[in-house]
């Protein structure tokens, strides 16, 4: 009875720490998430610069074909007596026209998709610049390292009501999930400690 009672504060447990990683692995996801759709658009944004580049390139050829068999003595009598072969040039031209314009709009899309940025990656970037700018509100540099811009007549302490603003701030960042837990609790140590 003792072993089965044993049993079951262990899977408590378990259940627990399981409960406790999840968030971070959901986390985790998401962000493997966000980085797959960007690599998928960046591949067919690339895909469609290709796509459209072959087009034009096809296009133009088909054009220059038709302009020099015009071109040659035996092109321009076709030209003049057989209504084929007139018909034939027109078709093959309005096709060059066509996968012109076709690669052209496939290009443009191309571009779009490799140069902008998804909403993911813009939400990202606002985070990296708010913890930034917390960083730099609290005198931290990236690194970790107090930043030496600080001078030596500043008090060694921060006013309350500083410690106070700044711990709202940073509660609000929270509340729009813009931090973690973890990192609200390192800021807010960071916050308390100076």
């Amino acid at each position: 009875m003792l072993h089965g009672s044993r049993t079951i504060k262990t899977k408590r447990r378990d259940h627990v720490s399981d409960q406790q990683t999840k968030p971070h692995s959901i986390k985790k996801a998401k962000v493997n998430s966000i980085n797959n759709k960007t690599v998928m658009k960046k591949f067919f944004g690339i895909l469609f610069l290709l796509i459209g580049l072959a087009m034009t390139g096809i296009g133009i050829a088909a054009l220059t074909n038709t302009s020099t068999r015009n071109d040659s003595f035996e092109g321009q009598v076709r030209n003049e007596f057989s209504a084929n072969y007139r018909s034939n040039n027109n078709e093959q031209q309005m096709a060059g026209l066509g996968l012109i314009g076709g690669g052209l709009i496939f290009f443009i899309i191309g571009v779009v998709m490799v140069a902008t940025k998804t909403k993911a990656q813009r939400k990202k970037e606002a985070e990296l610049d708010v913890l930034r700018k917390m960083q730099l509100a609290n005198n931290v540099a990236p690194s970790g390292q107090t930043n030496k811009t600080q001078t030596a007549t500043s008090s060694p302490q921060k006013s309350t009501e500083d410690k106070f603003g700044q711990l709202e701030r940073l509660a609000k960042l929270k509340e729009q999930g813009h931090l973690t837990d973890e990192e609200f609790q390192q800021q807010k140590k960071k916050i308390l400690e100076t």
